[in-house]
């Protein structure tokens, strides 16, 4: 069995929540659970692929475990070591093996800086490389690793000379140049034509396969899950619903939320869509400062019963690495 890279064990992020003049005097505090108790692990080497709709808690789940925003309360273990009791100087060290592919390459690029300096700017941050020869040489390195070829075409290059699949290729050499052991992707390839995402989700197959790397994938889409992930975690409202092998996952949903966004998932054989059943729920998602009671999905649950509304279930272990928390499942 592989050993655990990352260990992530009751985080919880909550901000507080604006609230009325006469709750404000009367000092009532009231706070947004964006992520409220979630624990999972990944295995070196492993992709594990956080799942659900927007507003579940996949990014702030991620953030937090890189320390981009302070958890409320958890672990966040990385080898053993305790990320979130890490003074600023080693976090800064720490950093530089665990990096951030963000999701929009258009937004998270300065635009007044060629790709030179753009791919660079991590090495000089952290004063890694050994003089100006060095640097080029990582630079041109971390440009072919992302099949930008030759690399001196590129390098002086401004971001709005780029197309979407380059820029985004350039965002992750960024990240790679450091050689961190762990990369978070945050929905790499939502901003992209659906004709550029295979090539970018191949070459981050490739990297992690080139160079050892452990991924936690964010994304909305099961089908990317699939393609991508060798677990996934499933997120509602900031609780996990489901774990699992993805294979296992996506053939056997155990909880009705899973099951759900499945349903949804569109297939290319017109003849297997029209056999399969949508599974519709009805309203929206509760709103985040006033959680219902119980499960945190019975509201929109088609299955939902008495105990789902009394009662919050657990994430129990119901077969060997398959995690649910539902009563109808095994909760």
């Amino acid at each position: 069995m592989a050993e655990k890279l990352l260990e992530v064990r009751d985080l919880r992020v909550w901000f507080p929540a604006r609230t009325g003049l006469l709750a404000a005097l009367r000092g009532v505090k009231r706070w947004v659970k964006a992520v409220d108790g979630v624990s999972f692990d990944v295995k070196r080497g492993e992709v594990v692929c956080l799942v659900g709709e927007s507003g579940s808690g996949k990014t702030t789940t991620a953030r937090a475990v890189l320390r981009l925003i302070e958890p409320t309360g958890g672990e966040v273990l990385f080898d053993g070591v305790d990320v979130l009791s890490l003074p600023k100087a080693e976090l800064k060290r720490w950093r530089t093996e665990a990096q951030l592919i963000f999701q929009d390459p258009y937004e998270s690029i300065d635009p007044r800086m060629v790709v030179y300096d753009v791919v660079a700017e991590p090495l000089r941050v952290n004063r890694l490389a050994e003089g100006a020869d060095d640097e080029y040489d990582r630079v041109a390195r971390a440009l072919e690793d992302v099949r930008l070829v030759p690399p001196e075409d590129f390098m002086s290059r401004f971001p709005h000379e780029l197309s979407g699949g380059q820029r985004q290729r350039v965002a992750i050499a960024r990240a790679l140049i450091l050689r961190p052991r762990f990369l978070v992707a945050d929905e790499p390839v939502s901003m992209l034509d659906a004709s550029i995402r295979t090539q970018i989700l191949t070459l981050m197959e490739d990297l992690r396969r080139e160079y050892g790397l452990t991924y936690l994938y964010i994304t909305h889409d099961l089908a990317q899950a699939r393609y991508t992930g060798d677990r996934i975690v499933v997120m509602y409202l900031g609780r996990i619903m489901e774990v699992g092998p993805t294979e296992e996952v996506i053939r056997d949903p155990l909880h009705p939320y899973t099951k759900v966004l499945l349903s949804h998932v569109p297939v290319p054989d017109p003849r297997e869509a029209r056999r399969r059943e949508k599974i519709e729920i009805p309203g929206e998602t509760p709103n985040p400062i006033d959680l219902p009671p119980g499960c945190r999905f019975w509201p929109r649950c088609p299955f939902a019963r008495e105990e789902c509304r009394e009662r919050e279930p657990e994430l129990v272990e119901v077969s060997p690495g398959r995690f649910v928390a539902c009563h109808l499942a095994g909760g």
